[in-house]
């Protein structure tokens, strides 16, 4: 089985991108695609191919440690009605999306315990899901 995919829209004017003086707000969905497994690691955000970030100098880009641009605070929630109750979020190293859910008590487990991130295939409900984000880039 191939492994699922991550898409970043952006909102159209006037909701989706806020450009201050040293900051640059850009606020979307992400889409999850359909029919794949959870991949290793994470999901990786390409930020780099959206319009909306050729704004910012060179100089002042937020890298991560493979040298891709990335936000420097993100934040994502599910905006489904009702919420999905699926956890979503970044890494501070690569910048990948991980996808974390309670822990179902199987195995004797705690249900109050951390939260598990997901593994195996995707389930319909975070390909469903309205996976809803606001990303911080710094301008300088």
């Amino acid at each position: 089985m191939a492994i699922a995919t991550a898409t970043i829209t952006v909102f159209p004017y006037p909701k989706g991108v806020d450009n201050t003086q040293r900051m640059l707000y850009i606020r979307g969905t992400i889409a999850i695609s359909t029919g794949g497994t959870y991949p290793p690691g994470g999901f990786p955000l390409n930020w780099s191919g959206l319009e909306q970030l050729k704004v910012i100098p060179l100089g002042a880009q937020t890298p991560s440690s493979t040298g891709l641009l990335q936000p420097f605070q993100m934040q994502i929630l599910s905006a489904a009605n009702p919420p999905s109750g699926y956890i979503y979020i970044t890494d501070g190293v690569l910048g990948n999306l991980h996808i974390f859910e309670t822990d179902n008590g199987a195995a004797g487990s705690n249900a109050s315990g951390p939260l598990l991130e997901i593994g195996g295939g995707i389930s319909n409900s975070i390909v469903t899901d309205v996976i809803q984000f606001e990303a911080v880039f710094v301008r300088e």
